[in-house]
């Protein structure tokens, strides 16, 4: 999965973090419940905060319960009991994992992905199942952006808006996104730009490497990737922050009923702590 949805838990109060843990266990059981034991190591913080969001937007305690766990198996451990938006986050959780191993067979030919995706299969298909108009729009939206990266388009707004009506798809499709559909879609497709824009910067030397797409390698050809990034650096800090800043926009207009120090985290600080990040690592001679 991407991994660039996750709080800054440094500044999350200990109960914020007990709550936090608590969802990223949750979703991480009904994985192994509703689908194989497999799908845990397929966890996503990413995920997680879809189900943190979901739950927050509705009245009532956190319904939890101390529970073991297979990679903790001397304790128990407090998880969200399996409901709707956890069970729906554990579909989406899914989808994207089947298609991202597909994609890594696709266009590496990685040998590990394409044997995933099809041990993934029966699982994907339950997802589809289970979640139908999720997986359909996700399904359609990826199509799109695999059309322009066969086209080798080099327009990082067109590849961005492709991958953002993904996030869209899934943000429309969650139960209960009816009473807040406006704002749950631009919160979740400045999300998807912010995610496909930070992972093509993250990933442009392993995509030199393998001549994988990758739309700042196009839209600078002949270009080193490690002098790209110092080039680009100050125009995808422009994109990313206006893309957070939209998406907190978005934020602030749903009617969060708990949870609000820990989405605040998420979108204000843990999302711009991963950014600093790996555009810092990037910016350093180019280095992984």
């Amino acid at each position: 999965m991407f991994g660039y949805i996750a709080p800054n838990t440094k500044e999350l109060k200990v109960k914020e973090y007990d709550v936090y843990k608590a969802y990223y266990c949750g979703l991480c059981k009904v994985l192994g419940q509703r689908y194989s034991i497999l799908m845990k190591n397929a966890l996503s913080n990413d995920c997680t905060f879809l189900a943190l969001l979901l739950s927050s937007l509705n009245e009532g305690e956190n319904d939890s319960k101390a529970s073991y766990c297979a990679f903790h198996p001397t304790r128990k451990l407090t998880v969200i009991k399996d409901d709707v938006y956890i069970s729906y986050a554990a579909d989406i959780n899914v989808l994207l994992t089947y298609y991202k191993l597909k994609d890594n067979s696709e266009d590496e030919g990685n040998l590990l992905s394409k044997i995933g995706s099809a041990g993934l299969k029966v699982y994907y298909n339950k997802a589809k199942k289970n979640s139908p108009k999720a997986a359909k729009l996700i399904e359609q939206s990826l199509n799109k952006l695999k059309k322009l990266e066969e086209e080798k388009c080099d327009d990082i707004d067109m590849v961005s808006d492709a991958f953002a009506s993904v996030m869209e798809g899934i943000a429309i499709s969650a139960p209960g996104a009816d009473k807040f559909e406006l704002q749950l879609k631009w919160l979740f497709y400045n999300i998807g730009k912010y995610i496909y824009i930070l992972d093509a910067l993250d990933d442009i030397i392993k995509d030199e490497e393998k001549n994988n797409y990758n739309v700042f390698l196009l839209k600078h050809k002949n270009e080193e990737a490690k002098n790209i990034v110092v080039e680009i650096k100050e125009q995808v800090q422009y994109n990313l922050a206006m893309s957070l800043n939209e998406a907190s926009k978005a934020f602030e207009l749903l009617p969060v009923k708990k949870n609000q120090g820990i989405l605040r985290n998420i979108i204000y600080d843990g999302t711009v702590g991963i950014m600093d990040t790996i555009i810092k690592r990037r910016c350093i001679d180019g280095s992984i």
